[in-house]
């Protein structure tokens, strides 16, 4: 999709950090389950801590991952992404401002926004964020899990469905994601600064700036991404990890804050803490 791979933040080396990306959810009756924080891209930035959780996997009888990755229709999403008819990118933001900020991205980040004219901002946003990583993976660190737990015959469930999350990217207004688009073409290297900053948290295993870096930019969309998924997942996961136990593998800025999962989950009576990676 006009992409091109850019060495970057292929080789970020971690620092010391209190926080971590695993952390562990022991039930009243003493059942120890997991809740591992991921990243979302086919990176060795990310790819790197795989063989540190595997042993904790390995212990437990259910993943839940954030979906059911066998539920992915490409089609339907294909379908379900498209802008309303008579409606582009272009239209949204205005020709000037659209010529304007194409060419800035395409110089920038080697991303060709008329390749997403019809579809919802939201990937093209995607688009470029993975345009500064190294995609040095066959497959993404939520799938690679998702593979390691078939080859353990692990039962696998989703904290969302397929069509939720459809659904979910559906309800984001348009004109919220567009402005990311204008600010990105207006301030490529901010933004560039920003995505490295969130890369860093990760690498750190830092959770608490990782959701505040990540909350910040999300700006007008943090309810529908964060907050309202939050409350969900952790309702249907302190349910999951009652009487069983369960590798949960979520994206890493849904973990920490007020409204996060970790805090959610303490609520609903588990007894939540980190392990050291």
């Amino acid at each position: 999709m006009g992409i091109t791979k850019s060495p970057e933040f292929a080789h970020i080396k971690a620092k010391k950090s209190s926080g971590s990306l695993l952390w562990s959810l022991e039930s009243k009756s003493g059942l120890t389950s997991y809740l591992f924080g991921t990243m979302h891209v086919r990176s060795s930035v990310a790819h790197q801590f795989l063989d540190k959780i595997s042993p904790y996997l390995q212990r437990c009888e259910v993943l839940a991952a954030e979906m059911n990755l066998d539920e992915f229709d490409h089609v339907a999403m294909v379908q379900g992404s498209g802008l309303p008819p008579g409606t582009s990118l272009e239209s949204l933001m205005g020709s000037k401002k659209y010529v304007k900020a194409r060419k800035s991205i395409l110089n920038s980040f080697h991303v060709d926004l008329d390749h997403f004219k019809t579809r919802h901002p939201f990937f093209a946003n995607a688009a470029i964020s993975e345009s500064l990583m190294v995609n040095d993976q066959l497959e993404s660190l939520d799938q690679e899990i998702w593979n390691r737990s078939k080859d353990l015959n692990m039962t696998r469930v989703g904290l969302e469905s397929f069509m939720e999350q459809l659904t979910i990217m559906q309800k984001i207004s348009p004109q919220d994601s567009i402005g990311q688009i204008k600010y990105i073409g207006r301030n490529p290297g901010n933004f560039r600064r920003n995505l490295q900053k969130l890369i860093n948290f990760y690498v750190d295993q830092d959770v608490n700036k990782l959701y505040k870096s990540s909350r910040k930019q999300l700006e007008g969309m943090r309810k529908t991404l964060l907050f309202d998924r939050n409350r969900i997942m952790a309702r249907r996961l302190s349910r999951l990890i009652a009487d069983q136990s369960v590798f949960a593998a979520i994206g890493a800025a849904h973990l920490a804050g007020a409204k996060g999962m970790l805090r959610l989950i303490k609520h609903h009576g588990f007894l939540v803490k980190p392990v050291i990676l």
